[in-house]
């Protein structure tokens, strides 16, 4: 089969701009074919890209003293008090709803009850709020049944009730209807940190408990064992599964993934052997087959001296890849907030002490202060700068795109 050729006209049916467009081709460096034109058009836009909305959605507020989770999880928490959070989430499932009404309605109020209980709260109400083009329009008719019936049908499976909602109808939507839907939920919340942390501590003491519990069972059953493999051999095999076989075989794995070459080589170092290889070597005995006994005392040696010697380099080899990790997440913060706000290298940006801003800001035009620092280091530092401008990192640009031109500005960075 052969694709069309990319025009003008079939780069507009897309609905991809020119700008949009010449994006595409310093991504891939080339033109694009048929299918990867297909895939940008369905990979941005609205409903996958929020391209046009996601400037105004930045503006609103996202931190407070009630606020538990923001922007970035599956849906937002925020205190309610009594011990209590209420766990939201809304969205829109315009075009699938347009184009099959009732799957369309039914899978966006699915994926936004999905969203609210993977975040550990129970759903306990949905709304929506549709819009349908005129009742006269020979579509209409046929949506406003099908979206109705969905967003029943799949609240009524979960036992969900819907509360409230609107409906409006207007030629504007007589091309595309418009479903959006919301969902709340009820979590417990337990904001005593020092319960939290001792709770976290107990469960992470009786796991580790159990487990060396297991080992020492299994070392009871393995030491009659022992005495039927020669153990020169069974340890020269656990030396070359723990130094080679397991990097090697992750390395080819891999060999395409976008990692750095520490995390490579941190990934394939660890990853000892465990309960898991004992139980599927007591699976093998089970199953009565000739010679699983000796099979079992193999891999109970390599299982000890993995044990032993992935526990003996966990301290430093982890150390060693935190600092490189924290290194290079550092390194693509900077990039992103003072290279790309700025347009220079962090090394260009010249650093102000307390006493130069301060001087600064007594002047009759004084900076613009922007706290670009990231989200984790913001809520755990907990120092503010008395009229800043909080920007998430990967709004930086975006915000500084609508200051006017020569405008001094300050960062304040992680």
């Amino acid at each position: 089969m052969t694709e069309p050729a990319i025009t003008q006209d079939l780069i507009s049916s897309h609905g991809i701009n020119a700008e949009e467009y010449q994006r595409i081709l310093d991504i891939i460096g080339r033109e694009p074919t048929f299918t990867e034109l297909g895939i940008f058009s369905a990979m941005w836009n609205e409903h996958c890209s929020y391209k046009s909305s996601k400037k105004w959605l930045r503006t609103l507020p996202t931190e407070g003293p009630q606020v538990i989770c923001g922007p970035g999880e599956n849906a937002g928490i925020v205190d309610i008090g009594d011990g209590q959070a209420l766990v939201f989430k809304m969205e829109s499932h315009n075009h699938p709803s347009y184009i099959e009404p009732y799957q369309g309605a039914a899978t966006g109020v699915g994926g936004i009850l999905r969203d609210v209980f993977t975040m550990g709260a129970r759903p306990i109400a949905a709304m929506n709020s549709l819009s349908f083009g005129s009742p006269d329009h020979r579509k209409t008719r046929q949506l406003v049944h099908g979206v109705v019936a969905g967003v029943g049908g799949y609240g009524n499976c979960f036992g969900v009730p819907t509360v409230g909602g609107e409906v409006r109808f207007d030629t504007a939507y007589d091309g595309n209807c418009l479903v959006n839907a919301f969902a709340a939920g009820l979590a417990v919340v337990m904001l005593n940190q020092s319960l939290c942390d001792c709770f976290l501590e107990y469960g992470e003491v009786t796991s580790e408990m159990a487990m060396l519990l297991a080992f020492v069972l299994f070392g009871v059953v393995l030491s009659g064992l022992l005495e039927t493999v020669d153990i020169v051999p069974t340890l020269g095999l656990a030396a070359l599964v723990v130094f080679a076989i397991r990097p090697a075989v992750l390395g080819v794995v891999l060999a395409k993934a976008r990692m750095s070459w520490q995390a490579h080589a941190f990934v394939s170092w660890f990853g000892p052997r465990g309960l898991n290889s004992l139980l599927l070597a007591l699976l093998v005995v089970q199953a009565g087959i000739p010679g699983s006994e000796l099979l079992l005392a193999v891999v109970g040696v390599v299982v000890m001296a993995s044990v032993a010697i992935h526990g003996g380099t966990a301290v430093p080899v982890g150390m060693w890849y935190g600092r490189a990790a924290a290194k290079e997440v550092f390194e693509e913060e900077r990039e992103s907030t003072v290279a790309g706000l700025f347009g220079q290298h962090e090394g260009e940006v010249p650093f102000l002490t307390p006493q130069e801003l301060s001087d600064l800001l007594s002047q009759p035009d004084p900076p613009v202060i922007v706290d670009v620092r990231t989200r984790a280091s913001y809520n755990h530092d907990g120092t503010r700068v008395p009229g800043s401008v909080r920007v998430l990192p990967d709004g930086a640009i975006d915000w500084a795109k609508d200051r006017p031109t020569g405008q001094a500005v300050v960062t304040y960075c992680s």
